[in-house]
């Protein structure tokens, strides 16, 4: 006789309670991350049991406790709970990557599984960078899951081959019927080719299609020559065909070779078929397959004829006079066509029935059980543009450590209500009173904590989407804002190019009324009235420049100093004249220069009119008394002719630099990350060693008896250097830290070395030397967008030690101006260098003060450089003026003599217009490679890539590389890392000007000899105390 209802129910509340404080104590240890607990309370647990414990702790537990539950404990990792969702589909929704991880790389994990509402598991997936790591394992799993089966069917490892066959069950990684590309074979003809009975019987035995023909449309036993083999296949076909008579399950998609009828006298021709999507198409081969199909049926407007007494013919008609006459090689390879197209064709019809009962089914299976659960379920799947908005790369705070503690809050909740109502039911709680009215007073109590707790978690979720909602209109207007100064730059630049064909016009018509006057005047012919009226546009004219450089000095007022450009105007305006006439500011297309060439032009006389022997400073013609330096013990390695050419075709790919940098206006640009294709194959510390490139004029200061006249030289040294960055818009590749550069000129006589000492900010410090000078400094540089340009402003100081005739060295110091590239909004960046240059001689007092003008927004001044050499008591001796681009000339103002004391070297058409000089830098002859440090630019992996071409591994090493360097930097704020220090230079005080510098040590030439020469004895040699695995 079976037990009353009352002791059944009181069993069954026992059971609940037991069930529920199991529960409890559970997510406790959950919390707590106790492994003993969980471990005791999950021994001798069900299949069932510990699956449902997984799932609990997906929501609550760490990833190492679930780690550890997964793999000690029998857990289903593709079992369904009673909402439709696997383990996999819940810990996507959850956004638990740590999870996610962990049942990817489960050997039984089925990540193709659907939930209830027919989604894979990344589909659900709470953000976007979650779903993307979801969809690339997949892809490289499959990827290499095929390429471990190839190698395994090489090598005849019918282990391996076993292994991934059987997890293959699940995610179809592998296709025993795919055609080689290489071969255009499937397995099955491979194996038969090479005779291997044992393979032709594991893949057989695997499902292998014995009728899928290959690339050249025969089958596998086309390629048999053994009769063994022969007998063996139709052994197996005609089992295959009862096998498959008797399954025959439908298949989406299918490809295979066919006959198809063509006509009487043709017959029927082996052409290609795929079924795929539900449209049947066919091709004269596979390899037509994206190019030209030959005809296609929509199969769920056609049906489908077979003649049983034909088993190996069927027809397909489709719709109007469409119809396919198809002739199979087998009765196995025409059964499994036919119930492919005929599950095709069903599947239109019962479309409109599956959606509906998927509909219902997902409407019953995510019912909530209560208030929270809804709630929580609901917050996976709502707002899914919240989820997938990228809003910023800073990590959200608290991220992790609040989703726990609502899961585990919410689960506790729920797991005492089970308790409470369970105990409720237990007759010694019903036999006593007052313990079932404290119960009751509890169960209240709970339901309204849970209730509470459901409307706190109501109002962090709204309080999220009003938040949102605020980022979005903030994102709206930023983004309006863009647009409007897109606009408005648009529109200035219409009306700058509107003045510019203006003021063309007028000087046009300037330069022809002057020669008209000056011809009438020649010949001592014209009539009254033509003079008068020559006149008077002349004065109308002559008024309309004067008042346009009234209004040019209103605009550019408080920008210069001009108080230095006061004597002898008009001899100056002559000079400037004169310069232009002899050679426009622009970049010649012929005539690489030679390595040698000098600073200057050619030694040829210019007369000018109204100016005395204007003529071009030749550099001296050879350096006497030359002393003997260990300098040129730096030169091994450099014995080869300099590289002035790169064998490469600028063709990255093209991008909008405005859509990049307008989401970055007022930003620090040393802290943006650009696409490799706005970079050049350089670097910031070869663009420093690009300073260099005129050192002649150094070398011909350092033996100019007249002070005042090295200064001169001096000062065109530091105005040479801009003239590189003429269309230079490209980015140089960001420095690593503790990344190095050395480069050597042989021929002349200068070695220079540069070592990034600084990341945040980043700083390189460079020092040069030669017999007779020695030049350092820092780049340190401040760059920010402003939405129209961007400047780069120099912060560093810059050193000068020249040794004069009498053998004592004098020291010149200056800070380098501010470079601006404008005009980034239409698409046609330029560069411009502006701002006040003084270069001071610390030894005699004397002063150069040069002024880089502004191009302006009318272009007037662009390029042009005024400047003044001072003595002591600032009485101005020389005048300096001409374009930064082109050339420099220098006037004494106590006598009408003016020389050019710099020219630019001629800019051959290059790749990423790079200067001749810019691309020796990164040249890396085999003779240089046992002398270098294994920090040297020369090795950056992104940095060669580029230069070679290869943009998309550019990109990928410029990522790793950086990704590699923030993980350093985190290991030496975590201290796991020692904290990095220069190695070549040490920060100082400067004995004269007493601002801090980087001294050089001079350690790195003595170990690079080292180096050199034991790497060519064959010996190895470790740079001592430096970061070798920067790259």
């Amino acid at each position: 006789m079976g037990d009353s209802p009352s002791v059944q129910d009181s069993l069954t509340s026992m059971k609940d309670v037991k069930e529920g404080l199991k529960r409890l104590e559970l997510l406790q240890a959950y919390q707590t991350d106790d492994l003993e607990k969980v471990d005791q309370l999950l021994s001798n647990s069900s299949c069932k049991e510990t699956t449902d414990a997984f799932v609990l702790g997906i929501q609550c537990a760490s990833g190492p406790m679930m780690k550890h539950v997964l793999f000690a404990f029998n857990v289903d990792v593709n079992a369904y709970d009673k909402n439709g969702n696997t383990p996999l589909h819940l810990a996507a929704m959850s956004g638990r990557q740590d999870i996610v991880e962990i049942l990817l790389l489960h050997p039984d994990v089925n990540y193709n599984l659907l939930d209830g509402n027919k989604k894979k598991a990344y589909q659900v997936a709470k953000t976007k960078q979650l779903a993307d790591f979801m969809k690339g394992f997949y892809a490289t799993y499959t990827k290499e899951t095929a390429r471990e089966f190839k190698t395994a069917f090489k090598e005849d490892d019918l282990e391996t081959m076993d292994y991934l066959m059987r997890h293959n069950q699940f995610n179809s990684a592998i296709d025993l019927n795919e055609i080689d590309v290489e071969t255009g074979q499937t397995f099955l003809h491979t194996a038969v080719r090479n005779k291997n009975v044992t393979m032709i019987q594991w893949l057989l035995n695997h499902q292998a299609d014995p009728y899928r023909r290959d690339k050249f449309g025969k089958l596998p036993i086309d390629y048999a020559k053994d009769d063994r083999i022969r007998t063996f296949f139709r052994e197996r076909g005609a089992s295959s065909r009862r096998a498959d008579t008797a399954t025959a399950p439908p298949v989406k998609h299918m490809s295979g070779y066919l006959k198809k009828w063509t006509n009487y006298k043709s017959g029927y021709k082996l052409r290609w078929f795929v079924l795929k999507n539900g449209v049947l198409s066919y091709y004269k081969n596979q390899d037509d397959t994206n190019i030209a199909c030959r005809g296609s049926v929509n199969l769920k407007m056609a049906r489908i004829h077979h003649d049983p007494k034909q088993p190996l013919v069927f027809e397909v008609i489709g719709k109007g006079s469409k119809r396919y006459n198809v002739k199979a090689n087998s009765p196995v390879e025409a059964h499994k066509w036919i119930c492919a197209i005929s599950a095709a064709i069903q599947a239109g019809d019962q479309a409109a029935d599956e959606t509906r009962s998927v509909a219902s089914f997902s409407t019953q299976a995510t019912a909530p059980t209560s208030k929270i659960e809804a709630t929580s379920d609901q917050s996976f799947r709502d707002d899914e543009s919240l989820a997938y908005s990228d809003v910023e790369n800073d990590e959200e705070p608290h991220k992790s450590a609040l989703t726990f503690n609502a899961n585990i809050g919410r689960l506790q909740i729920e797991t005492m209500i089970r308790l409470i109502e369970a105990s409720l039911k237990n007759k010694i709680v019903l036999s006593d009173e007052e313990l079932s009215e404290s119960m009751n007073a509890l169960n209240n109590s709970i339901r309204l904590l849970q209730s509470s707790f459901h409307d706190v978690l109501v109002m962090h979720r709204d309080r999220e989407r009003y938040f949102q909602r605020r980022l979005n209109k903030e994102k709206t207007v930023n983004s309006l804002w863009a647009e409007n100064l897109k606009k408005v730059v648009e529109e200035q630049d219409q009306i700058e190019e509107r003045y510019h064909k203006s003021e063309s016009e007028r000087k046009r018509l300037k330069h022809l009324l002057r020669e008209l006057t000056e011809a009438t005047e020649h010949r001592g012919e014209g009539r009254k009235d033509e003079k008068a009226i020559s006149k008077m546009a002349m004065e109308e004219i002559h008024a309309e420049d004067v008042s346009s450089s009234e209004s040019e000095e209103e605009d550019f007022e408080g920008q210069a100093k001009d108080v230095f450009f006061d004597a002898n105007v008009a001899a100056e305006s002559q000079v400037m004249e004169a310069v232009a006439n002899e050679t426009q500011p622009s970049i010649p297309t012929e005539a690489a220069p030679s390595a040698h060439k000098p600073a200057v032009a050619a030694p040829e006389e210019a007369v000018v009119k109204g100016v005395k022997d204007l003529r071009v400073l030749e550099p001296p013609a050879a350096v006497v008394h030359t002393p003997k330096s260990d300098v040129t013990i730096s030169f091994h390695g450099y014995e080869g002719p300099v590289r002035t050419n790169l064998n490469l075709k600028d063709d990255r790919p093209k991008l909008s630099l405005w859509n990049i940098l307008k989401s970055m206006i007022g930003k620090d640009m040393t802290k943006m990350t650009l696409p490799v294709s706005f970079n050049e194959p350089t670097s910031l510390l070869q663009r420093v060693a690009e300073d260099m490139e005129y050192s002649e004029l150094l070398n011909m200061a350092a033996l100019c008896p007249d002070s005042l006249r090295r200064l001169v030289l001096v000062g065109a040294f530091a105005a040479s250097e801009y003239s590189s960055t003429l269309l230079r818009v490209a980015k140089p590749f960001n420095p690593l830290l503790g990344e190095t550069f050395e480069y050597c000129r042989p021929d002349l006589k200068y070695r220079f070395i540069i070592e990034q000492v600084s990341h945040h900010p980043p700083i390189g410090a460079a020092f040069v030397e030669s017999d007779y000078w020695r030049y350092y400094g820092e780049s340190n540089v401040k760059s920010k967008f402003y939405g129209k340009s961007f400047d780069i402003r120099p912060l560093g100081t810059w050193y000068l030690e020249l040794k004069n005739p009498s053998g004592q060295f004098e020291l010149y110091t200056w800070k380098k101006i501010t470079s601006s590239v404008v005009g980034i909004v239409l698409g046609s960046p330029t560069i411009d260098n502006y701002g006040l240059m003084e270069i001071i001689n610390h030894t005699t007092g004397e002063v150069c003060v040069m002024d880089f003008k502004p191009r302006g927004w009318r272009g007037t001044n662009a390029y042009e450089v005024k400047g003044t050499v001072q003595t002591a008591d600032d009485t101005p001796v020389y005048t300096l003026v001409g374009h930064w681009n082109d050339k420099l000339v220098a006037r004494k103002l106590d006598s009408n003599q003016s020389e050019v004391v710099w020219q630019a070297h001629d800019r051959p058409p290059r790749p990423f217009n790079l200067t001749p000089f810019a691309i020796s830098l990164n040249a890396l002859p085999d003779s240089l490679k046992p002398w270098l440090a294994p920090t040297d630019t020369r090795f950056r992996p992104d940095q060669r890539a580029m230069e070679l071409g290869q943009y998309d591994l550019a990109a990928t090493e410029k990522n790793r590389l950086e990704e590699k360097q923030r993980s350093k930097r985190k290991a030496r704020e975590e201290g796991t890392l020692a904290e990095w220090k220069p190695r070549w230079f040490q920060l100082s005080e400067h004995p004269v000007t007493r601002e801090d510098y980087w001294e050089f040590t001079g350690e790195y030439w003595d170990i690079r000899e080292q180096a050199g020469r034991a790497h060519l004895a064959g010996e190895e040699f470790r740079w001592p105390d430096i970061d070798d695995d920067i790259f």
